[in-house]
């Protein structure tokens, strides 16, 4: 009787552990999920425009009606007025955190500069709206420092 009592909690035991590893496996799942669908990418072949709106951030069109608002990974000095917006990158599809690099046209000089993160956005006027609260959010931490 004791060794029949024994063997079913150890399967009880057995069970348990089984569907606790399914669970973790299912979260791990929607997480891979999740973030797939929160990595924004574009095709730079089907890049129409280009508008830097700062020195860290550059609006594109892709397309007719992709819009996608790109940070740097550092700040570009003369990226804002650049003339000659291009996009170099062995791949076709861009996506955050790839080699890809902006290079622009400052006073004769081509600069180059990582491109961090992508966006998608509705139209300019979002993106123009985004980078104003990032860059007031920026001054505020600037002078809580000093």
């Amino acid at each position: 009787m004791l060794a029949r009592l024994t063997l079913l909690i150890a399967l009880a035991l057995a069970a348990n552990a089984a569907l606790a590893d399914e669970h973790e496996d299912a979260a791990a799942e929607a997480a891979d999920e999740s973030q797939a669908e929160e990595r924004v990418c574009f095709n730079r072949r089907q890049v129409n425009s280009f508008d830097g709106l700062s020195d860290k951030h550059v609006y594109i069109r892709e397309g007719t009606s992709n819009y996608y608002l790109l940070t740097m990974r550092n700040r570009c000095t003369g990226l804002r007025d650049a003339n000659g917006i291009a996009i170099k990158d062995t791949m076709s599809r861009i996506c955050p955190n790839s080699f890809a690099e902006i290079m622009f046209r400052d006073t004769g000089r081509v600069q180059r500069c990582r491109i961090g993160d992508i966006e998608r956005v509705e139209n300019k006027d979002e993106a123009k709206a985004l980078v104003a609260e990032r860059e007031n959010h920026e001054k505020h931490e600037k002078n809580h420092k000093d």
